[in-house]
């Protein structure tokens, strides 16, 4: 039997209970024609290069007690098709820093060939659109300024085609704190209606003028992964997330405050900056996430809609 559902002021379900990871159902996709859907959750920074046309995913590998999962299904399927064969993939940080970076992309016979990129945002005004890109907090408008992660605290995921937007929202408090500070000394500046779900939709299928599949790889497309043909009418739905480790021991394991502000391992800040916590408003909207002590909710973050994650990535 499915848990009752709630909906929040932002227009989002939310299950009235935790649900079992076998029974979690993606959102509806942004185009109806989606043969793709990539789904970033966790502790995942994400920045897009407007030159390029490529968005850009930084894994905080510096989680302690995290993991990097990805899980696919075909919609409407109940059967996994990953985690697959660990030779293959190794969840650990220390691995996946390792291998980085890696590339999701559609391969048409050719592997990557950067005139390919199509990447690109959703972004109608977010007042009248729950999906718009404008959702996804970012760090640099608070800021007013560029903040780029610093290389040796992230894996680098790359995305060269598809179209980029927020797959769920949810009520949230922006709270502001001083470094170092404990976090029952925020304080709230004001009430937001936030993404806690990116997503990034691909409509590529083979067709009479080829194969085209999709594909995880790294060594700039050299070493695969997984490889899955696009077929008119048939959905992928892709989930990277860099969640905790089921069992292990967290300082404060179901604390979606604390959970957040471990995006600030990411970045050097000037001497005294405030921090910004983006906390669910109220126990009942913390109570109708599915979650768990061992994954509390997360907010997804984004900063630099321009130059991406900064030089040197790619």
């Amino acid at each position: 039997m499915r848990p009752e559902r709630q909906v929040n002021k932002c227009g989002h379900v939310h299950h009235a209970e935790p649900e079992k990871e076998r029974d979690w159902k993606p959102p509806k996709p942004l185009l109806e024609n989606s043969t793709v859907t990539i789904y970033l959750d966790g502790l995942i920074y994400m920045a897009y290069n407007e030159d390029r046309r490529l968005y850009q995913a930084a894994v905080l590998t510096q989680a302690e007690g995290h993991q990097l999962n990805i899980r696919i299904t075909v919609r409407g399927d109940d059967d996994t098709l990953i985690p697959f064969n660990k030779q293959k993939w190794d969840t650990s940080h220390r691995v996946v820093k390792a291998r980085a970076p890696f590339w999701l992309y559609v391969d048409s016979g050719q592997k990557i060939q950067e005139n390919d990129f199509s990447a690109e945002l959703y972004a109608p005004n977010a007042k009248d659109n729950a999906q718009s890109f404008a959702h996804i907090f970012n760090f640099e408008e608070k800021y007013k300024r560029p903040i780029f992660p610093k290389p040796e605290t992230f894996a680098e995921f790359n995305f060269p085609q598809g179209i980029v937007y927020s797959a769920d929202t949810t009520e949230a408090a922006l709270q502001k704190i001083r470094p170092n500070h404990p976090i029952s000394e925020a304080t709230v500046e004001r009430n937001i209606c936030v993404s806690d779900l990116a997503a990034i939709d691909i409509d590529a299928a083979s067709n009479d003028a080829g194969k085209k599949s999709i594909v995880l790889a790294n060594n700039r497309g050299q070493d695969e992964f997984f490889r899955f043909d696009l077929e008119p009418g048939k959905h992928y739905d892709i989930r990277i997330l860099n969640e905790p480790i089921e069992g292990h021991p967290e300082e404060h394991p179901g604390d979606p405050d604390h959970h957040f502000r471990q995006f600030y391992e990411l970045f050097d800040l000037r001497p005294g900056e405030e921090q910004y916590l983006v906390g669910l408003m109220t126990m009942a909207v913390q109570a109708a996430l599915p979650t768990s002590p061992n994954s509390p909710p997360c907010v997804g973050t984004g900063g630099d809609t321009k130059g991406g994650l900064g030089s040197g990535t790619g």
